[in-house]
C-alpha cells in the first residue's frame, strides 16, 4: 500500500480476511484487516468502497469494545465522509470521536481529530468552533512534542547508563582477566619452580651416586 501497488495489497489483506483464526481473535485481525483494506480502496480513489469496508471494520472492532481500536477508524472514515462533503455524517462521526479521545494515547494520528474538526466546522460555517478546534490542536501539537522530548531525554541518559554500566563492566572484567593472568603467572613460575628443584635434585643424587660408584670401585681395587 506504502509504494502503491494497491492491488497486491488489497490481495494480502484479503487474505488475512479468510484466515481460519483458530486460535486467534478474528474480531481484532479482521477489524485492522478491513481497516487497511478500506483505506487502500481511499487511496486508489473508491471511495465509495472505502467507506463500505470502514462501516465493516467498525462492526468487528466495536464488537471488540476496545476505544483505542475504535477511534482511529472512527477518525479515518469521518475524513472521508467530510472529503465527500457529507458534512452532517461527518460532524456526527468525529463527535463522537471526541468522546473517546480521552482514553486513546497522545499521537498525531490521534489529535488530527481537532484539525479535521476545525474543517469540518469551517465548512458549516461554525466560526467559533473552528477557533476551539485549532486551539485543540495546537494544544496537544505542543503537548505531543514536549512529551517527545522528555522522552528524548529518557533515552539518552538510559543510554548514557548503559554506556557507563557498560565501561565499569569492562573494567571489572578487565580486572577479573589481569587477576586470572596473575594467578597464571603463579602457577607458572611456581611449576617452574618445583621442576628446577627436582631436576636439580635428580642432578645432585646422580653425582652423589657417581660419587659413592666411583669410592665403590676404588675400595675394589684396593681389595685386589
Amino acid at each position: 500500500k506504502e509504494t502503491g501497488r494497491y492491488d497486491t495489497a488489497s490481495l494480502y489483506f484479503k487474505k488475512m480476511l479468510n484466515y481460519p483464526f483458530e486460535k486467534l481473535n478474528a474480531d481484532k485481525y479482521k477489524g485492522r484487516a478491513y481497516h487497511n483494506l478500506a483505506n487502500t480502496y481511499k487511496e486508489a480513489g473508491d471511495t465509495v468502497l472505502a467507506e463500505q469496508t470502514f462501516l465493516k471494520s467498525l462492526e468487528h472492532k466495536r464488537t471488540r469494545g476496545k476505544i483505542s481500536e475504535t477511534f482511529i477508524t472512527e477518525v479515518d472514515l469521518a475524513e472521508l465522509y467530510y472529503e465527500r462533503n457529507r458534512l452532517i455524517e461527518a460532524e456526527q462521526l468525529s463527535a463522537n470521536c471526541l468522546s473517546g479521545y480521552e482514553d486513546v494515547r497522545l499521537d498525531p494520528e490521534h489529535y488530527k481529530i481537532f484539525d479535521l474538526c476545525r474543517k469540518i466546522n469551517f465548512a458549516l460555517g461554525d466560526y467559533q468552533s473552528v477557533d476551539y478546534y485549532a486551539s485543540r490542536y495546537v494544544d496537544e501539537s505542543t503537548a505531543f512534542i514536549k512529551q517527545q522530548e522528555v522522552l528524548i531525554k529518557v533515552r539518552d541518559q538510559f543510554k548514557m547508563e548503559i554506556l557507563t554500566a557498560s565501561f565499569f563492566g569492562e573494567l571489572e572484567r578487565n580486572k577479573r582477566i589481569s587477576k586470572l593472568w596473575d594467578a597464571i603467572y603463579f602457577i607458572l613460575l611456581l611449576s617452574t619452580t618445583i621442576i628446577s628443584v627436582m631436576v636439580m635434585k635428580r642432578i645432585w643424587v646422580r653425582k652423589e651416586i657417581e660419587k659413592e660408584v666411583k669410592k665403590l670401585m676404588g675400595d675394589i681395587r684396593m681389595f685386589f
